[in-house]
């Protein structure tokens, strides 16, 4: 029984020690660091946005595969090989833009005309 106990525990912590931290940072095809957007484990929920400055973090393992997307630009899938630092290009996708509608609201004072007779 503890031989079982045992087993269990190492193959727990082994599950545990290959998740690795990746970080990277994506940029557009005209080198310009993209802010907002989505890394995705393939498969999982897990999940990250890249900040200000193109870049993000997200735990994972060797041999995963990351899906990274942002609008106006073709999603890309980077399999995990390595433990160190991602540079990411993203490749535009002008087809994907005539599907974006811009919305504005706004508000307007009423004039308010009294008619005196």
């Amino acid at each position: 029984m503890k031989n079982q106990i045992l087993i269990c525990l190492l193959l727990i912590y082994n599950s545990v020690m290959a998740q690795q931290t990746i970080t990277g940072t994506i940029y557009s095809d005209n080198n310009m660091p993209l802010p907002g957007c989505n890394v995705l484990v393939k498969g999982t929920s897990k999940g990250a946005l890249t900040d200000f400055d193109g870049r993000f973090t997200i735990n994972t393992q060797i041999g995963d595969t990351l899906v990274v997307s942002y609008l106006g630009f073709k999603t890309k899938e980077i399999v995990i090989t390595k433990s160190i630092d991602y540079t990411i290009y993203m490749e535009s996708n002008a087809s994907e833009l005539e599907q974006v509608v811009v919305v504005g609201y706004g508000t307007q004072k009423e004039n308010l005309f009294l008619q005196v007779q």
